[in-house]
């Protein structure tokens, strides 16, 4: 299983989360628009990568918040196959 899309969201009230298998995903810049990239590497492994704003990861593993211009490789203990 491998796969990308990119997030672009706006600010509005309402977040977006995403999961992929165990790894969750949320928008954390309230002020305005989040842009990045999340490309999904294995059922355990998901690489991200923000243009602007913050993206929360959590996971079993671990919890990060990724903000502008960095890339951070989330893994989970467990994936979905």
């Amino acid at each position: 299983m491998s796969g990308f899309f990119d997030l672009l969201g706006e600010a509005s009230g309402d977040k977006l989360t995403i999961y992929a298998g165990d790894i969750r995903f949320v928008p954390s810049d309230d002020e305005g628009r989040n842009f990045g990239q999340i490309s999904v590497l294995s059922s355990c492994a998901a690489l991200v990568r923000v243009s602007q704003g913050s993206l929360e990861i959590g996971s079993t593993k671990e919890k990060f918040v990724a903000r502008s211009g960095q890339s951070h490789l989330a893994t989970a203990e467990t994936g979905v196959e």
